[in-house]
């Protein structure tokens, strides 16, 4: 008797299991990979009044000339300025193909015979771009009144209590910042260097393999007792 086959599994795409996923991390999935972001934000406190303009922190414009005190504490004061994200692409495919023949021999005892030829190749590629935007906001200058970060104000985050017996401060929702970016990238705006710094660190960090593996192989089965 004889038999042949043949089977053949191809462009398999399978996720790669990213790192944990916490805080401030926005995670957007599809077809046969798994984008893991992390975001991070730089703000600008507010001075208020007539005399400071362009105060570097909180500290600044509560000592600027003819202004009200500025509470630090108090995300309202603050401004949305800089965005950078940290993120990891996986991306992972697999084929496999096998194929065979075999005969029966009857001798003493039936004998059957096997020859096949198995083969799997898979490449796997774990990339690391970055980010770097400046918040914009709707108007499309940064740095002025329309930036406030009052938007990505994190109401569970700000219930813990400073170290050494500070009071408790307002923090910024890593996660809606992130969510803003996806439903109105155009509030964030990038420049050439970004975006080609961008580029060069996806491909300077790239992680990619790629294993084939052939295993040919030959077989006999018998039996002996009934």
């Amino acid at each position: 008797m004889e038999s042949a086959g043949l089977t053949i599994v191809g462009s398999t795409p399978r996720l790669i299991p990213s790192t944990a996923i916490g805080e401030g991390v926005v995670v957007e999935t599809t077809t046969g990979r798994e984008r893991c972001v992390e975001v991070t934000a730089h703000t600008r406190a507010i001075p208020r009044g007539t005399g400071a303009t362009n105060a570097t922190d909180a500290t600044d414009a509560a000592h600027a000339t003819n202004t009200a005190d500025v509470d630090p504490y108090q995300l309202a004061n603050y401004r949305l300025e800089t965005v950078s994200a940290n993120r990891i692409d996986g991306f992972d495919t697999v084929r496999s193909l096998s194929a065979f023949a075999k005969r029966d021999f009857n001798l003493v005892a039936l004998v059957v015979a096997k020859l096949g030829l198995d083969l799997k190749s898979q490449h796997r590629d774990l990339r690391n771009p970055t980010f770097d935007a400046t918040y914009v906001g709707a108007d499309g200058i940064a740095a002025n009144a329309d930036n406030t970060a009052t938007p990505v104000f994190d109401p569970i985050y700000s219930q813990r209590n400073l170290l050494f017996g500070s009071q408790k401060m307002e923090w910024m929702n890593l996660n809606k910042i992130g969510s803003a970016y996806f439903a109105n990238s155009a509030h964030f705006s990038q420049t050439e260097a970004n975006l080609v710094t961008g580029y060069r660190n996806a491909v300077t960090n790239s992680k990619a393999i790629t294993e084939t593996t052939l295993a040919p192989y030959l077989r006999f089965d018998t039996k002996l007792l009934r």
